[in-house]
């Protein structure tokens, strides 16, 4: 048999592979907030500054510094919550892993992104359950545009992206080629 070569591989995704999915997935899904933050917080305050000045005001500047100052804000702010986002999306992803091996669904796509979201909302409702305890009496303050802003909506992107990654994760483990 000349030519011919025989490779071996692996049907199951490794779980090195899962923590570079769920890193990568969780900074995607963290980027994907960012842009849409920045997106509204322009549009919102552009609108005040449009009604504030005229043309010859210097309204042209204003608007060119208010966009540059939230970019640069929201992106600095998202830099160092990938320090955290990067390692618990890695770890969800892990965990959901396991989570998936012990319910048989790492070989079927659709059940995998149903555990995949599942572990990752657990997860974000652990952590905020968390971070509600350290607020202490400052919950009032924080509920309910806070909660909304810095864990509600982020956690639901979170969770999309660990069920996109798992359903991802889980069709290359069928492939033939995985």
């Amino acid at each position: 048999m000349t030519g011919t070569t025989i490779t071996f591989q692996s049907a199951r995704p490794a779980p090195m592979q899962a923590l570079r999915l769920g890193a990568a997935a969780s900074l995607a899904a963290l980027l994907v907030y960012v842009l849409i933050f920045v997106a509204y917080a322009i549009a919102r305050s552009s609108l005040q500054i449009i009604g504030a000045l005229d043309l010859a005001d210097g309204m042209l500047g204003a608007l060119i510094a208010n966009a540059f100052s939230i970019g640069i804000a929201a992106i600095s702010v998202g830099l160092l919550l990938s320090l955290i986002v990067a390692p618990l999306g890695a770890l969800t992803m892990l965990l959901t892993y396991a989570v998936a091996g012990a319910l048989h669904a790492r070989r079927n796509p659709t059940r995998a992104a149903i555990v995949g979201g599942a572990t990752a909302f657990a997860v974000m409702l652990a952590l905020t359950a968390l971070i509600w305890n350290a607020l202490g009496s400052l919950q009032t303050a924080f509920w309910p545009s806070g909660y909304l802003f810095w864990l509600g909506f982020p956690s639901l992107f979170f969770a999309a992206a660990i069920a996109l990654a798992s359903w991802r994760w889980a069709g290359a483990a069928t492939r033939p080629d995985a």
